[in-house]
């Protein structure tokens, strides 16, 4: 059993251990409205002055942490419990299509569907042309009218700097177990949509059963 300041000051108590929601786009934490149960548990957690959500320690076995988002724009997420000994479950969000995004984010948005009806809880993943570039993307998952919205984190340095930065790429959707893919696209630093990098036309509709 381990001890742990809960209040930053004096207020010193036993705990189990502690779960943080970390905001991958931000890098802050985020706490209320959202909250933290772990099976097996009998007692909600207190949330200390950091926001994050600490297990005091109780009698029987911990199972699975679930979190629930109350409306806040990131998908559902759960995990089993951190080792025995780990003190700090950090579990990232990953954020929806109605994630306020900075006015400057630079997004590939869009829609997956399979013929006419939407494809959701598609895993959206991109993969980068230039291997040496340290180009970034925070995966998606589209919703339930097969909305995505992927962040990228363009490298200033893979280009000349008179010119807009650009990253060839992929986009992969990824179903149960299967992964398409929709080669040929390009994304251009401040934008907001995949870019066709041969007719320079926007893309945001994508088919499953045609990729």
């Amino acid at each position: 059993m381990s001890v742990v300041v809960l209040s930053g000051d004096t207020n010193v108590r036993q705990v189990s251990f502690a779960v943080e929601l970390l905001d991958p786009v931000t890098g802050e934490l985020v706490s209320a409205p959202a909250t933290v149960t772990a099976d097996g548990l009998a007692k909600a957690p207190v949330t200390n002055l950091s926001g994050r959500f600490v297990f005091l320690a109780e009698p029987g076995a911990v199972g699975n942490i679930r979190v629930d988002l109350h409306g806040l724009p990131y998908e559902p997420i759960s995990s089993p419990p951190p080792p025995p000994g780990q003190l700090l479950l950090r579990l990232t969000l990953q954020p929806t299509p109605l994630y306020p995004f900075d006015l400057y984010a630079t997004l590939l948005t869009g829609k997956l569907v399979d013929g006419a009806a939407p494809a959701p809880g598609a895993v959206v993943g991109v993969t980068f042309a230039d291997l040496t570039a340290k180009h970034q993307a925070l995966p998606s998952r589209t919703d339930g009218l097969g909305a995505f919205a992927v962040l990228l984190r363009l490298d200033p340095t893979a280009v000349a700097s008179a010119d807009p930065v650009t990253a060839d790429l992929t986009l992969n959707f990824t179903r149960s177990g299967t992964t398409k893919s929709r080669p040929g696209l390009r994304a251009v630093a401040g934008g907001k949509t995949a870019i066709d990098a041969a007719t320079k036309l926007p893309v945001t509709d994508f088919d499953w059963a045609t990729l």
